[in-house]
């Protein structure tokens, strides 16, 4: 199955990589799972101890939203479009009007 590229947001992606390559020496990484409530981003325990004990430093946020659903229906109509197709013959294009 082919999913369709569209290359400027690719390039986007890969500018971001190359920055945070560039960076990565420098910085680490704290990651969690949440949800956004509110119009507020709910930071684990956790990562809010380590955030307090790292007062008056530089961060980087990157927030990375999942969007498999939207993928999901991308392949849904791909297939259900080449399965209606497949019973598509040229003789069937005097009904198309």
């Amino acid at each position: 199955m082919t999913y369709p590229i569209q290359l400027e947001p690719l390039y986007l992606v890969l500018e971001y990589i190359l920055i945070f390559a560039l960076n990565i020496l420098t910085m680490r990484a704290l990651e969690f799972k949440t949800r956004i409530k509110n119009n507020q981003i709910q930071i684990p325990a956790g990562v809010q101890s380590e955030l307090k004990m790292n007062l008056d430093k530089d961060i980087r946020v990157i927030v990375l939203l999942d969007d498999s659903d939207k993928y999901d229906d991308l392949a849904f109509q791909e297939t259900t479009s080449a399965q209606f197709l497949k019973g598509y013959d040229d003789s069937d294009s005097i009904y198309d009007n």
